[in-house]
């Protein structure tokens, strides 16, 4: 009997052994799955988290929308084809005469895209200029004789609607000419480049708010009344309304009034081609220069070497400008274009 009660103890003893192997073994497993679980976790990185600065207006974005060639495409502004498509989303845009007193866009993109640009128009010689020393694709339904001639001699990226008629479509609710649109997907899918712009400007963080402005407005009469442009500066948002033919000038994509954050007014030789309508406008050398930026006006001059080169923007210290985050508006006007600034202080 007493054998009995020995073997009964050593056999509950085993058992209580065995429960404790067991059990142990189990919170082993489960503590292993749990490590391996929180590891796994640890090591994953979200694409598209590193940011780099834009060097045509300093907005930050992925490397893949940054390093990579610019894109200008040329845009009419016809005073009964407004709003147009896609200015918002360009990086930087030129405004300048084209003739017969009206202006017409080149709208410059880097790292953000458009889905809808136009209407798309010919090419001027001294848009062509300046896109060549951005290094960029050059988009444009046709141009000029010189325009056209300018292309091959400075060796643009040429992207011309009549040899690339598949990057471009026409709508049906506007009549030809002013029927051309595009997309920047389209576009960039005619010629593929690993060219990368050039450094354009400068950049700095806003101004405070405390020490912007209360009002500033910005006039520009590039020729008639339809042609007239007007920026009132919101202190709030450090930016500047558009205005173009004394009303409210919007994007047809997003509905919404254009702002610009830099306005830059350059002032070139401008001279008419003879026995034409056109203008010759000299882009290279230097010129009297107004920025405007954080609601205050800084006078200086630009230059620029050759026609491979980028605009350089000056002080009259002969410092190099510093332009606020956000998209440029270069304004390229006569010497004897009439400009009126008015600022006034809170």
């Amino acid at each position: 009997m007493a054998l009995n009660r020995r073997k009964i103890s050593i056999i509950a003893v085993l058992l209580v052994l065995l429960i404790l192997a067991v059990a142990g073994c189990g919170k082993k497993e489960v503590e292993k799955k749990s490590v391996k679980k929180r590891t796994s976790k640890k090591r994953e990185v979200k694409p598209g988290t590193l940011l780099i600065p834009s060097p045509l207006d300093g907005i930050k974005a992925a490397p893949e929308k940054v390093n990579r060639q610019a894109l200008a495409v040329m845009v009419e502004n016809l005073v009964n084809i407004r709003p147009q498509a896609g200015i918002s989303q360009a990086s930087l845009v030129v405004e300048g005469l084209a003739e017969g007193g009206i202006t017409r866009f080149m709208l410059v993109y880097l790292e953000k895209d458009a889905d809808n640009i136009g209407p798309i128009r010919s090419a001027r010689s001294h848009f062509v200029a300046l896109a060549k020393g951005w290094d960029a694709l050059y988009a444009h339904v046709g141009g000029s004789k010189f325009a056209l001639a300018d292309i091959k001699r400075f060796q643009l990226d040429d992207l011309d609607q009549y040899a690339h008629a598949s990057g471009y479509h026409r709508i049906k609710s506007a009549r030809a000419p002013h029927n051309v649109f595009s997309s920047t997907e389209k576009l960039r899918k005619i010629k593929k480049s690993t060219l990368m712009p050039p450094p354009a400007f400068s950049f700095k963080s806003d101004a405070d708010k405390n020490s912007r402005p209360g009002e500033q407005s910005i006039l520009i009469d590039f020729s008639f009344s339809n042609y007239a442009v007007k920026w009132v500066y919101d202190k709030a948002t450090n930016k500047y309304k558009r205005f173009n033919g004394g009303r409210p000038h919007k994007d047809a994509a997003t509905g919404k009034q254009l702002e610009a954050k830099n306005i830059l007014i350059m002032y070139a030789p401008t001279f008419p081609i003879t026995g034409t309508p056109l203008l010759d406008i000299k882009t290279v050398g230097q010129g009297r220069l107004q920025v405007m930026r954080d609601g205050e006006v800084l006078d200086g001059e630009w230059f620029r070497q050759s026609v491979d080169s980028p605009l350089v923007l000056k002080d009259s210290s002969g410092n190099n400008i510093e332009l606020d985050r956000g998209q440029v508006w270069l304004e390229l006007v006569k010497p004897t274009t009439p400009v009126k600034i008015s600022t006034t202080q809170s």
